[in-house]
């Protein structure tokens, strides 16, 4: 398939008619320990009667490795590779692809793990242009941090890092690996000027402030 026959069977109104906009949450973060920590967390308090859909780049998830995933969710999976650029293309054929089998499903929540390899602020971006308007609705942007590595990390990754939590709604992390996770990375979102609320992964708060209570995902 050529690279504008690929295009054009992305687009919405190719084939079948497409479904609604999918609320969709970006996680984003330089760790994959992170992303994977905040994604099984977010999985955890998922409303029993919602339906999720979680695209994974790589093995992120501690869910995702298990044969049976939990009731109510979807996986799918991407090669590693930008979604901003270079894997972009196939990020939407799938994507589509994707949505438009599980139509019958109704999925209410699409949530999207950015990779390792991609420029997070430029996704974001690409999730927001028309292109995308007609598949997904992005509604919140998480960056993961892993208190462990963020202060001995080298400059330009904690650069990086800061960028992303400077674009994010929401700063996410783990506190189970550091007793002064809240301290450390507040020092952090300070020194990058970060405005985000910053929470524990793992705190059922993080779940009420993205909205993911009963019925409110898709609403």
């Amino acid at each position: 398939m050529s690279e504008s026959q690929a295009a054009a069977s992305a687009r919405p109104d190719a084939g079948a008619s497409a479904p609604n906009p999918l609320a969709a949450i970006l996680v984003t973060g330089v760790a994959s320990s992170a992303r994977g920590h905040a994604i099984d967390n977010l999985i955890k308090y998922k409303p029993d009667a919602q339906r999720w859909i979680v695209i994974a780049s790589g093995l992120v998830a501690r869910h995702a490795s298990s044969e049976t995933p939990p009731a109510g969710i979807e996986f799918a999976w991407l090669p590693p590779a930008c979604l901003c650029c270079t894997g972009l293309l196939p990020f939407k054929v799938g994507l589509t692809r994707l949505l438009r089998r599980l139509s019958d499903w109704a999925p209410t929540l699409l949530l999207i793990d950015a990779g390792t390899e991609s420029h997070a602020t430029s996704v974001r971006a690409q999730l927001l242009k028309p292109d995308f308007a007609r598949l997904l609705r992005l509604e919140t942007t998480i960056a993961a941090i892993d208190a462990r590595t963020i202060g001995s990390a080298p400059v330009a990754l904690r650069q990086a890092l800061g960028s992303l939590c400077s674009a994010a709604d929401l700063v996410v992390c783990d506190a189970s690996v550091a007793g002064d996770w809240r301290d450390t990375c507040a020092r952090f979102c300070t020194e990058f000027g970060i405005a985000a609320p910053l929470l524990d992964a793992a705190d059922p708060t993080c779940a009420v402030h993205l909205g993911l209570t009963a019925g409110s995902a898709g609403a």
